[in-house]
């Protein structure tokens, strides 16, 4: 150069814009600018992404800014909203967390709310508090059953076992016999289609359910002594159900059924043996059942 006026600006580095008074500037964050440029002003990085200032030397040096509560990142779109039932705390998360049991949310939710007291959803299917239900189990059947030469039998007398429904999945149960009495039992063979009916700790002339055969058939016994709430004696609630499954009793523990039949189709070789499985049905005065 003859003189200063001859002299120009060089190029920048990376991450730089030229500012003709002041030379090689550091871009802004959220900007980039290519190694070499000469350029007045910088890139914005695309909309959700950003970089730190002065560090953007390519546009790829943009990534996606951490996402808002009730948002997951998705490395193509950007941060996207939770779907319903269930949330996410924000951050750089791939995906959104399912609500627990019991829990329910909306759109784009950054935690779960929980189901008001006595209601029940299942895990992930809680869109809003609408979807809490009173869950029951439904009472499919009744049927007494007992072991006869190494088979098991239905008749008129032996351990009363309930088949509950809920959804998908089918549970059969046998109870405790706290609260029993010779009234439920009349109860319950009525039902059954059976005459009179009675209950006992050491009935006559039956073959017992082993223990052995209610684990291979992985038939619970369970007590109600935390369930209070009475419900019609088809269905059982949700609730109630999970603390019986929590307070499972002993094989001693259960109650023998025997009702009056029409047709005597007991095992008439068998000896007298000690009841060791039966189930426990507590019926109120409106024939209602306490689980």
């Amino acid at each position: 150069g003859t003189s200063q006026d001859s002299c120009t600006w060089k190029a920048c580095t990376g991450g730089q814009y030229l500012d003709q008074s002041n030379g090689c500037t550091d871009c802004s964050a959220d900007q980039w600018s290519p190694v070499g440029s000469k350029s007045a002003s910088c890139s914005n990085c695309p909309s959700g992404k950003g970089v730190a200032a002065g560090k953007g030397k390519q546009e790829s040096d943009c990534t996606w800014k951490p996402c808002v509560g009730g948002q997951y990142l998705d490395q193509q779109k950007g941060c996207s909203n939770c779907e319903a039932g269930s949330y996410s705390v924000g951050g750089t998360v791939s995906s959104c967390t399912p609500c627990q049991k019991n829990q329910y949310s909306g759109a784009g939710a950054s935690k779960c709310t929980d189901c008001p007291t006595g209601k029940f959803v299942a895990a992930g299917k809680g869109t809003k508090k609408e979807d809490c239900k009173e869950m029951t189990w439904t009472v499919e059947k009744l049927f007494l059953l007992r072991e006869q030469k190494g088979a098991i039998v239905n008749g008129s007398e032996g351990l009363l076992v309930v088949t509950a429904k809920q959804e998908a999945t089918t549970l059969n149960v046998t109870f405790c016999n706290q609260g029993y009495s010779n009234q439920t039992a009349k109860m319950l063979c009525t039902r059954l289609g059976f005459g009179d009916g009675q209950y006992g700790s050491n009935p006559q002339n039956f073959n017992y359910v082993s223990e052995a055969v209610l684990k291979k058939k992985n038939m619970p016994i369970l007590t109600v002594d935390s369930c209070s709430t009475k419900y019609n004696y088809t269905v059982v609630s949700d609730d109630c159900m999970e603390k019986m499954k929590k307070n499972s009793c002993d094989h001693d523990d259960t109650v023998w059924i025997k009702c009056a039949e029409v047709l005597d189709d007991r095992d008439k070789s068998s000896s007298t043996k000690i009841s060791a499985t039966i189930i426990l049905v507590i019926f109120n005065v409106g024939f209602s059942l306490i689980w």
